[in-house]
């Protein structure tokens, strides 16, 4: 993926995705706390008035009216206490509950700790706080959510009636009542109920700003229990508060990602961003992460949409390996083309399972996901690559095989498969392949980005197709067609000479037009040798009207060796008495063995004139330089009655035909012959 957002283009991304769905970083909970109102000489003298009454109520016999007697008027920590304890629960006035609290602490009493006796010493006091059971004053305004009673009562309270007192604090719901215990450094740690009371929060919902108040206090659970907290609020759907775990210690990796895993199976695109976003994410590259992919692509009641939006998420927090590969292949299955490109730009393995992918892609010939799979972007097995040109159905149309060879040739195939490619091309008669497999070099050339720093570089060549493979098969093919166009398609792959000369020999079934060209073509490119020879040889022994003068004359201009087979066609000319084809042959230099022969068999030809004509072409041509031929006719000219005189005298005047030859054969036969008139 391009770097657009820095050091970190996929965590930037990340957060990208997630401001468009509206998640940013909660703001703290702010609650207004109201201060308790001060303490009045009525607060002091209702106080007084209360444990009188209670007194009086409890000694109804004593003579005095308040129940004192005699004695001096004085107050029991317990009897302060209970009278605390009763006015709270009364819901009572918090300026009496803070005189009742100084007059407890006036006489030695603990608000915190109940059935305290005044008259103990030290050692013996403490012993018994540490016994007793804690005081439930506060709890009980807790309870009854009396705010300013619970104001007045925390400032006296100690940290573990605070602890005892918070799992209450956030049953109650009341903000202002938790943060007041919270500030006084209440702790969840403390106490096992005050853990379960936070997880219960979780697990009903609703209720992030007291969430957010125990967060943001010192007195938070574990990471631990936050983790699994994190899964419960999932589960209910509350995304508030999984915003706020998910940025506090609750740690995404729990349990393999449950809670993504949960979000996911919501269907909940918020809750994942949420989680993938916080301050302890899943572990890229983790089990949580792939486990999630593969619960995705699982998942049949994800809109396109949201699993777009859920697949690049999972993406940019490190989902990778075979479940990303596992969800392209069911992308390529659904032709969920926006989702294709967006996993191979991320980087998933076209190589998967032995490039199953792409080899079934192009099976089904969906060229337009093969583009997107083999883009110039995506990495791609050569091995691979040339395995899946032979995956091509022979069947498909020449545009989809132009466009799927090209894209396969980018990622390097070749070998074999190149080979039997351009046969299957070459059988469609599919013009623009051919071309492709034969040149080494694309159309046009092709940008990739290579390198981390995404440096563009040019590819503009790329394996080839032999042309001479199975004897040039391809080659047979065309000729066999008479595709003239294709045929010199495939003559620029350079063949090799031994694959011209076993082709062409099929030029032989063609019309003569049509054999014309296509031996023009052969010649070009390179055709030598005995093949040019026997077709020669073929053409020439053709009778009339098949026979083709201008083909002959095209193999002859091109042919290395006019003495194939002891000068055949020469002789055959002379057989079939065709002077042109003579004429035409010998344009060529002959060797003094053909010259001979083809002496020896003009001398004996019928027609004289006829016989006159050849001989003369060939003495041309150089019969009788280096040997005895032409003397040798005259001899055997001679005892011909009535003697050929005018040919004769070729031999003699043109041929220099030597009289001596044989010792002198030639003068004793023409003593004796007589001349035939012409």
């Amino acid at each position: 993926m391009a770097s657009a957002f820095g050091p970190d283009p996929r965590r930037a991304r990340l957060e990208e995705l997630a401001a468009l769905w509206g998640i940013h970083n909660p703001a703290p909970v702010k609650v207004s706390l109201l201060a308790p109102s001060p303490r009045t000489p009525n607060d002091d003298f209702n106080a007084e008035e209360l444990l009188k009454r209670r007194r009086a109520a409890e000694n109804p016999n004593r003579n005095s009216k308040w129940g004192f007697g005699s004695s001096k008027k004085t107050w029991e920590p317990k009897e302060i206490f209970d009278a605390l304890d009763a006015h709270v629960s009364a819901a009572g006035a918090p300026g009496v509950a803070d005189a009742l609290i100084a007059k407890l602490v006036l006489v030695g009493g603990d608000l915190n700790v109940a059935n305290m006796k005044a008259k103990t010493n030290p050692l013996t006091r403490r012993k018994s706080m540490e016994s007793l059971e804690r005081s439930r004053v506060l709890q009980k305004a807790i309870l009854n959510r009396q705010t300013e009673m619970v104001a007045v009562l925390v400032q006296h309270a100690d940290p573990l009636t605070i602890d005892t007192a918070l799992p209450d604090a956030m049953r109650s719901s009341d903000p202002a009542i938790l943060q007041m215990l919270l500030q006084r450094g209440a702790n969840t740690l403390q106490t096992q109920d005050g853990k379960d009371a936070f997880r219960q929060l979780c697990i009903m919902g609703g209720h992030a700003d007291l969430i957010g108040l125990v967060l943001q206090s010192g007195g938070r659970p574990s990471s631990s229990w936050m983790s699994m907290a994190l899964v419960d609020a999932t589960r209910k759907g509350c995304f508030q508060t999984v915003l706020r775990l998910s940025r506090s210690t609750a740690d995404g990796e729990y349990n393999n990602a449950d809670a993504l895993k949960t979000a996911i199976s919501l269907g909940r695109v918020d809750l994942a961003l949420a989680i993938l976003t916080g301050a302890k994410p899943p572990t890229p590259g983790g089990p949580g992460l792939s486990e999630s992919f593969d619960l995705l692509f699982g998942h049949a009641n994800v809109g396109p949409s949201q699993k777009m939006t859920l697949s690049e998420a999972l993406l940019c927090a490190g989902a990778t390996g075979d479940a990303v590969s596992r969800a392209l292949s069911l992308a390529c299955s659904t032709e969920f083309y926006d989702m294709v490109e967006l996993l191979v730009r991320y980087g998933a393995s076209l190589d998967f399972e032995d490039a199953n992918i792409v080899r079934r892609v192009i099976a089904k010939v969906q060229t337009g996901l093969a583009r997107l799979l083999l883009s110039e972007k995506t990495t791609f097995s050569p091995i691979y690559a040339s395995e899946c040109v032979g995956i091509l159905p022979k069947t498909v149309t020449p545009e989809d095989r132009y466009a799927i060879l090209t894209l396969l040739l980018q990622k390097g195939a070749g070998g074999t498969t190149l080979h039997e490619a351009l046969i299957d091309a070459t059988q469609a008669c599919d013009l623009n392949s051919i071309q492709l497999l034969v040149n080494p070099r694309f159309p046009e050339a092709i940008p990739v980005s290579a390198g981390q720093q995404g440096v563009s570089v040019i590819f503009d060549r790329h394996e080839v197709a032999s042309v001479d493979y199975k004897n040039g098969f391809a080659l047979n093919l065309a000729v066999r067609m008479n595709n003239l166009q294709m045929f010199r398609l495939l003559l620029t792959g350079t063949p090799s000479p031994a694959t011209l000369d076993h082709v062409f020999p099929l030029t032989n079934k063609l019309q003569p037009a049509d054999r014309y060209m296509m031996a023009e073509c052969f010649l070009a490119a390179g055709l030598t040798g005995s093949c040019i020879s026997a077709t020669l040889q073929v053409a020439i022994e053709e009778q009339p009207p098949r026979r083709d003068e201008r083909f002959i004359s095209l193999l002859i201009k091109h042919s290395s060796n006019m003495n194939f087979d002891g000068g055949a066609g020469v002789l055959s000319a002379i057989v079939i008495r065709d002077v042109g084809l003579l004429e035409t042959l010998l344009q060529k230099t002959q060797t003094h063995h053909t010259l001979s022969a083809a002496m020896a068999k003009a001398i004996v030809v019928e027609d004289r004139r006829i016989r006159y004509h050849i001989v003369k072409l060939l003495i041309n041509a150089g019969a009788g330089r280096e040997g005895t031929e032409v003397s040798a006719a005259l001899v055997e000219l001679l005892p011909i009655k009535p003697v050929d005189v005018q040919l004769a005298l070729l031999l003699l005047d043109h041929g220099l035909a030597d009289v001596n030859f044989d010792d002198g054969a030639a003068v004793a036969l023409g003593k004796s012959a007589a001349p035939e008139p012409w």
